[in-house]
């Protein structure tokens, strides 16, 4: 049974009732992940939201691990799949077509029925699979268990791309790299933060630049807020990056007009 203080109790009632009768709330928002070298979108992250009509805007570190200690995230993951797809859409017409990137929870993943609702999604919608890719962190994968396995395997036998999220802050993402196919990795943003002036972050930053490319995986830092530390990753061969400094998350109707600007 898991222990919850009393605003816990309360997220979860409102969490529940916002799944049963007020999904208009929860919404999800597009993040261009951008080329470096030519300073265009080739890929965007989705991201879940939840304005609540008495409690405002909850934070999605709050009400997504909530989610997941009461066991809401599966039917929370199905309305942000459900969502982020819809919201493709709008924009899948544009001039530039993007890769979809949508986070999965480790919880997901050990569900029977994860990559079966996952890909009658996909056919209800009409996206091809390899326009997509789930962003996985390493905590994910550390159970290794056998559902686990089941599911990436069938992620991958899909046709989707696996990205592994947050890299570097992990204890075995190397071997992480070598037990799944993944397609990607994500540079997490404690390495990207202060890039210029911290000569550590820009060796790890650039071994993981080199390691990508050798393994023939893309390579996307995260969390650029900065101008400066853009054009490190830049000068360090980082192929592509995600952040505030380059684009705010926006609705599905922003990102058409952006892309068709």
């Amino acid at each position: 049974m898991v222990s919850l203080t009393n605003s816990e109790q309360r997220l979860v009632v409102e969490l529940e009732r916002t799944l049963q009768s007020d999904v208009a709330s929860i919404e999800v928002l597009f993040q261009p992940i951008y080329d470096v070298i030519q300073v265009v979108p080739v890929a965007c992250e989705a991201l879940a939201r939840w304005n609540h009509p008495q409690l405002g805007a909850i934070s999605p570190a709050d009400f997504i691990g909530m989610a997941e200690r009461t066991g809401n995230i599966h039917a929370l993951g199905r309305q942000l799949f459900r969502l982020a797809l819809l919201g493709r859409q709008t924009w899948r017409g544009s001039a530039s077509p993007l890769v979809l990137n949508i986070n999965v929870s480790p919880l997901q993943l050990r569900h029977d029925d994860f990559v079966t609702d996952l890909a009658r999604m996909l056919k209800d919608f009409g996206v091809p699979p390899d326009q997509i890719a789930c962003e996985i962190t390493e905590t994910a994968l550390l159970a290794d268990d056998d559902r686990t396995k089941a599911a990436v395997h069938g992620l991958i036998d899909q046709g989707l791309k696996l990205v592994l999220d947050d890299f570097g802050t992990g204890y075995a993402s190397l071997a992480t790299l070598i037990r799944y196919p993944f397609a990607g990795v994500k540079i997490d943003r404690r390495f990207v933060r202060d890039l210029a002036s911290n000569a550590q972050a820009r060796a790890i930053v650039r071994s993981v630049v080199n390691l990508a490319s050798d393994l023939s995986l893309s390579c996307t830092a995260e969390g650029v807020e900065q101008k400066v530390d853009f054009d490190t990753l830049r000068d360090l061969g980082c192929p592509m990056a995600q952040g505030r400094w380059l684009c705010e998350p926006m609705s599905a109707e922003q990102l058409r007009r952006l892309l068709d600007a």
